[in-house]
């Protein structure tokens, strides 16, 4: 989380409850896959509350420093854009709108593999700004500012940006499971109040809103198995 070491570790212990309880719901493969989204963004968190515990100490070059980065970035850039429209897409009955899913989760396992080959390839850092933890790869790489140049290029990287952020925020709207759009809302409000008013922290600050939307999972899954189950 982006506020403090306590507040990461205290979001993740709220997400993990959550996350706990949706995995009761879950009767099927595909919804057992989506309930254990909460518990990913719990141990999201919990490598952002170590990130927090080593810069604060003045640690920012140690093995620990570095997994909780890397693991941070790992969750923000490879698994969600591949995760997310793969689980809707399990779980969707509308034979058009799987299609689509299916589309985006394609466009997703491309995007995916950019952020994944930068952090094999490169050593990442995060530094603390006002209160706040930076991600410098994740703020120029995904946030609006990377998707300026589509208006005078057309290269891979600013193609790969766009296909990220429709694979994170649009499945949720394409969904047709009762009360999905409410994740996509609050995913797409956290990314523009993370781009407004928080663009040095943006990863950090959006990726919470991500985290806090997943609390949403255990509703919408006891909706499922009305639906479907009973």
């Amino acid at each position: 989380m982006c506020f403090s070491a306590t507040a990461s570790f205290t979001a993740a212990a709220v997400i993990t409850v959550a996350g706990i309880f949706s995995l009761t719901k879950a009767r099927t493969i595909p919804t057992f896959l989506l309930a254990l989204s909460p518990l990913f963004f719990a141990l999201q968190q919990a490598l952002e509350g170590i990130v927090w515990l080593t810069l604060t100490s003045g640690d920012a070059s140690s093995i620990l420093n570095r997994i909780g980065v890397d693991g941070f970035l790992f969750f923000a850039g490879v698994l969600w854009p591949v995760w997310l429209p793969g689980c809707l897409y399990l779980l969707e009955d509308d034979k058009k709108r799987k299609k689509i899913l299916l589309c985006i989760f394609i466009l997703g396992l491309v995007a995916a593999s950019k952020i994944f080959f930068r952090l094999v390839d490169h050593t990442h850092t995060a530094v603390t700004m006002d209160h706040h933890i930076s991600y410098p790869m994740f703020a120029l790489t995904y946030s609006v500012t990377s998707l300026k140049p589509v208006f005078f290029s057309y290269s891979l990287d600013v193609f790969l940006s766009a296909a990220y952020l429709v694979a994170v925020i649009m499945p949720f709207f394409i969904s047709t499971l009762e009360g999905m759009w409410i994740i996509g809302v609050i995913t797409a409000i956290g990314f523009f109040v993370a781009q407004i008013f928080f663009e040095l922290a943006f990863g950090s600050v959006w990726c919470f809103f991500g985290a806090l939307s997943t609390l949403m999972i255990y509703k919408i899954l006891v909706n499922y198995n009305k639906r479907h189950l009973n």
